[in-house]
């Protein structure tokens, strides 16, 4: 029987064997979620993706773009306070946002840099299981449909739980690492902020937005805490 798990456990042991294990984290937000539409209809906010070197405990690299919504009649009320007030930018006008297509070249081009599409639909994505449904919804908005995605997106719990389990005799399931790794359970530590979101920071705004690369940034740091000894160990 097929087992995502076991695939990740399967892809972190063939990573520990080359000592180079860099994944890239996703995570989205939303304008809204119209829930009331049969079908659903997301609409992405933004959308940010980040290279995280698990050997060395730290992203490499982050990219996040902002998209311009395309919005079902009725829901321009529920878009603009979700703007305005949880994602904190400007409406109706935001002068960083880009058309779908452009997004999805823009995410192309990060995550494959110079493979062509045979070889980016080799690779996978991480998010949250928790995530894990409206991002692939999101991206579905930003690419077409779902089967226009050029990557998988799996469950970052699966895979940090197979490092953990790699280098770690106590095993942990990844149910337990996903409640480990969920922002919303966590600490205090914050993530890193998008450029657009920090510089609204320095500029005053007391209110903190809900940044998808701030998400995305500490579930890598929760990750990071958990598996420091397989830094260690891999260092000697």
């Amino acid at each position: 029987k097929f087992s995502e798990f076991k695939e990740m456990e399967s892809l972190v042991e063939s990573m520990l064997k080359q000592s180079k294990a860099q994944i890239f984290v996703i995570n989205t937000t939303n304008y809204c979620i119209a829930a009331d539409m049969d079908p659903k209809i997301y609409l992405p906010a933004e959308i940010s993706v980040t290279k995280y070197d698990v050997l060395k405990g730290s992203f490499e690299e982050k990219f996040n773009v902002f998209c311009k919504p395309i919005i079902p009649l009725g829901f321009t009320l529920m878009v603009k306070e979700a703007s305005e007030n949880k994602l904190k930018v400007p409406f109706p006008e935001f002068e960083k946002a880009l058309h779908y297509e452009e997004v999805a070249t823009s995410i192309s081009t990060f995550i494959a840099k110079n493979k062509g599409l045979k070889e980016m639909r080799k690779m996978t994505v991480f998010t949250h299981p928790k995530e894990r449904e409206t991002c692939i919804q999101n991206l579905a908005a930003v690419f077409g449909c779902p089967k226009d995605i050029p990557f998988r997106v799996m469950s970052l719990a699966d895979i940090v739980a197979a490092f953990n389990n790699a280098k770690d005799d106590l095993r942990v399931t990844p149910a337990t690492m996903a409640d480990v790794l969920d922002h919303k359970k966590g600490g205090d530590e914050e993530g890193t902020y998008c450029n657009y979101h920090l510089v609204a920071q320095e500029d005053g705004d007391a209110y903190m937005p809900l940044c998808s690369t701030e998400v995305a940034t500490k579930w890598i740091k929760y990750a990071t805490q958990l598996l420091n000894p397989l830094y260690i160990k891999s260092r000697k």
